[in-house]
């Protein structure tokens, strides 16, 4: 009797699991995630991710999406600095994103999304920077390099360029170049509810208040907000680039 009301308690949690999976899709939850800087979102969005992973093992779109996740939440621990919260998940995250470039399809993808995760855990810890910036530079370039197409291969090149010191490669009109045509690429393709299309619009803008475009910055910034007006972080953003 036991092991029968244990075996029911789990298929009543599976169904709810699926269901929830099925009513509130993840990437529209990451989206909310996002909008709403809600990093409680992004915690649902990794488990609700590893789900769907665990259910399709072999797809590659919900491996890719898992690593997504984790990222978004890594990323959104930066805003409030929540570093508790970050080294929680950064291991798992990165052991993630290693499975993910060893297949061919999404090789690209995840070695953005590793340069990235590695920028941040430098963002954190500034003296990691001798030990990781060459490899987070390294795999923003073969990113570029393998996946010429792929928004977010050339939105992580940018990142790179963006937050690298000059001295070590860091190069603002090529991270403005690589933005402007991660954005062309996402444009292309469907930038529906899609946070990282928002996230890079920002990213955009704020490399055009570095340096010194302040008329493209606004603009960007206003587009940024035409796609979703809930999005808070690019108001703020403009605000202070009409003020500077």
């Amino acid at each position: 009797m036991k092991k029968l009301i244990v075996s029911i308690s789990l298929f009543i949690i599976s169904t709810l699991i699926s269901a929830a999976t099925m009513s509130q899709p993840v990437n529209d939850l990451m989206y909310q995630a996002y909008i709403k800087q809600k990093k409680e979102l992004w915690k649902k969005s990794v488990e609700l991710a590893t789900v769907e992973f665990k259910q399709k093992p072999t797809d590659v779109h919900a491996h890719l999406k898992l690593g997504v996740a984790h990222y978004g939440l890594l990323l959104s621990t930066m805003s409030t600095e929540d570093k508790d919260l970050f080294d929680e998940y950064v291991s798992a995250t990165k052991d993630r994103l290693k499975e993910i470039i060893e297949l061919p399809s999404t090789a690209a993808e995840g070695k953005g999304l590793l340069s990235a995760v590695l920028g941040l855990q430098m963002a954190y810890s500034p003296m990691k920077g001798m030990l990781l910036g060459g490899k987070s530079s390294n795999l923003a370039t073969e990113a570029k390099e393998l996946a010429p197409t792929s928004p977010l291969a050339w939105r992580f090149y940018g990142i790179n360029k963006l937050y690298t010191p000059s001295s070590f490669g860091g190069d603002i009109k090529e991270a403005i170049v690589a933005l402007e045509k991660s954005i062309a690429l996402f444009e292309s393709t469907s930038i529906s509810k899609n946070w990282l299309y928002l996230d890079t619009l920002a990213l955009l803008g704020q490399a055009y208040t570095k340096a010194g475009e302040k008329a493209k910055a606004i603009a960007t910034f206003e587009k940024a907000i035409a796609a979703e007006a809930g999005f808070t972080y690019a108001r703020s953003l403009l605000a202070k680039a009409k003020n500077s």
